[in-house]
């Protein structure tokens, strides 16, 4: 049987006499759903002796975990779409997402999606699994955007997430000029009354926190770029936030007005810090700006 990732471990004194199931949820993070999918498809050794999630293990044994072929669904194809990748290995990938692209495949049956074109990469490099996108942006916003290669990665990353131990830091283009230059809104997101769409702050929304600071004027000296941080993950988040503020992102025809400088919003995922969900090891992923918000800028 083929595996799509083999991990290891030497156990710890302090873990003798666990169980390999308990040592796996408790000191490796594996979900409940991972360890039955290992149990069910995949192999777990001791000392290169295969074992059940029941039995004990000692100080100094070798633990090996190979996590099965991940199968891709069937409504998923390929999309011919060449990916700028940032960084890559065994666990996870990180792209700079183009705008005009939307993260999974759309309704309207548009070909070009993100999850497809990470399909079509993996098959080309002789990759099977499933996937398992950490992060989504919005079809016309750029930057940033990771995914698992695997399950127990994507789990990882999603704790990550969710702590906010995965920092995402954003540059945007405003339209006018902020004051004060920099600052923390803190106000609540929701459903934009009569839209099935927009979103706007309202009294009862989810709980919505955004830091920015600007940065510098654009070229014409009328807008300016921000860098922006969020505590929270409300949809459009910083595009409802920015509006409310009275300063819409520039070219963002959803909350503000078309402008003739760019053809979508001017929102950009920068930077992304976090700890590789595998070793630990902290990383930060820097994504340069698109050209079509780079050229605005001095």
């Amino acid at each position: 049987m083929n595996y799509s990732r083999r991990l290891a471990w030497e156990i710890p004194a302090t873990a003798e006499g666990m169980t390999i199931k308990v040592y796996l949820q408790e000191a490796c993070d594996f979900s409940s759903r991972t360890f039955r999918t290992v149990k069910k498809d995949g192999r777990i050794l001791i000392n290169g002796k295969l074992k059940k999630g029941f039995d004990l293990l000692t100080a100094g044994d070798q633990l090996e975990v190979f996590l099965p072929v991940e199968v891709v669904g069937e409504h998923l194809k390929p999309t011919p779409l060449q990916l700028d990748v940032m960084y890559e290995d065994e666990d996870i990938i990180v792209i700079n997402k183009p705008p005009g692209v939307p993260s999974l495949p759309p309704q309207s049956g548009d070909p070009l999606n993100i999850a497809g074109a990470l399909l079509a990469h993996y098959e080309a490099n002789g990759a099977t699994t499933a996937i398992h996108l950490v992060n989504r942006l919005d079809r016309d916003t750029s930057g940033a955007m990771m995914a698992a290669k695997h399950k127990h990665a994507h789990h990882k990353m999603s704790m990550q997430q969710h702590s906010f131990a995965l920092s995402r830091t954003y540059e945007a283009i405003v339209t006018g000029t902020l004051r004060p230059p920099s600052g923390t809104i803190e106000q609540p997101i929701g459903m934009k009354p009569g839209s099935k769409v927009e979103r706007a702050v309202v009294p009862g929304g989810k709980h919505a926190v955004t830091h920015y600071k600007t940065l510098s004027p654009t070229k014409d000296g009328r807008d300016h770029l921000v860098q922006v941080q969020l505590e929270t993950g409300r949809t459009h988040q910083i595009r409802v936030h920015m509006t409310w503020l009275g300063h819409p992102l520039l070219g963002d025809t959803l909350y503000g007005k078309e402008n003739d400088q760019i053809e979508r919003q001017a929102l950009h995922c920068r930077e992304m810090t976090f700890h590789h969900p595998i070793t630990g090891d902290e990383m930060t992923i820097h994504c340069p700006l698109r050209e079509d918000m780079a050229r605005l800028c001095p």
